[in-house]
Order: C-alpha cells, then sequence, then structure tokens
C-alpha cells in the first residue's frame, strides 16, 4: 500500500513540482483523517494534485474527486499507481463548479486551497454555500497568518 509519506518524498526532488505550493505532510495526514470518511470531495486548487491524492489514498473504492485549478500543471498522479477512484481535473475556477455542487447527491468534503486573496476565497464559498448539507464539510487551507484566507475566516 502507498502511504502519503512516500509520496512526498518521492517529489521532493523532482523538477517538476514545486513543493513549497503542496499542502505540508503533516496536513496531508490531517486531511486524509476527514476525507476517509466521504465518497465525494470538491477541491478548489488543485496545484500539482498532492491533496487529491493523499485524499484518494483513503477514499472509499469508487468515490469520486472534482478537482478545479486554473492553471495546467504536471500532476503527482501521472507518475503513480492508479487508485481505485476517479480523479476529475477541471482547468477552470472553482466557481465553474457550480452544476456538479448543484447535482452532488452524497455527503462532501469541500477543500478549499484555491487563490489566496480574500476575494477568491470568497468566490470558492459563494460557490458552494447554499448547497451544502449538515453532512458535509468544509476544511479551507491557510487560514492562519495575514492571507486573504485569514481575512475572510
Amino acid at each position: 500500500m502507498i502511504d502519503i509519506k512516500s509520496v512526498y518524498e518521492k517529489f521532493q526532488s523532482h523538477p517538476d513540482f514545486k513543493i513549497s505550493r503542496w499542502i505540508s505532510l503533516e496536513e496531508a495526514k490531517i486531511l486524509q483523517t476527514y476525507a476517509k470518511d466521504f465518497p465525494l470531495c470538491f477541491e478548489s486548487g488543485t496545484a500539482n494534485g498532492f491533496s487529491s491524492y493523499a485524499m484518494g489514498l483513503v477514499m472509499a473504492e469508487n468515490s469520486i474527486i472534482h478537482s478545479y485549478d486554473p492553471f495546467e500543471r504536471v500532476k503527482i498522479w501521472e507518475f503513480l499507481p492508479k487508485l481505485n477512484l476517479s480523479i476529475n481535473f477541471y482547468k477552470k475556477k472553482f466557481k465553474e463548479s457550480k452544476a456538479l455542487v448543484e447535482t452532488k447527491i452524497a455527503p462532501s468534503i469541500f477543500f478549499i486551497d484555491g487563490g489566496h486573496s480574500r476575494s477568491e476565497v470568497t468566490e470558492d464559498w459563494d460557490s458552494i454555500k447554499n448547497f451544502l448539507t449538515k453532512n458535509d464539510l468544509v476544511i479551507f487551507h491557510d487560514v492562519v497568518g495575514e492571507s486573504g484566507v485569514h481575512r475572510f475566516w
């Protein structure tokens, strides 16, 4: 079985990846703690796909991850064993996920780690807030510090 630490270490010195853009190994483990309980995930801010893959390692077979980022970057899952779930990457802003979020039929985890200005975080939140149910979970990354995420929070 693949563990998230080995994935993180494998890509630390890979020339196609900017690790500083990723969530930390500790944050990945926390994210996995929550993601394992959900069959559906919506992610804002794919970067190289580390957080998507981290969640995918613990989510149930046939789960679905919808990951949004307006920038095209190499994804780590292109170099790793295929998981028994779907990771769907969309090269667009998270606000364009509205149609998918409206039709969600299962409890979902939302991981907001896209743009870090207050307006970008607000835009991501506004895209999902009216479709949340009591069984959904929203996680915002980078709420500590002086970022726009912190000011939104």
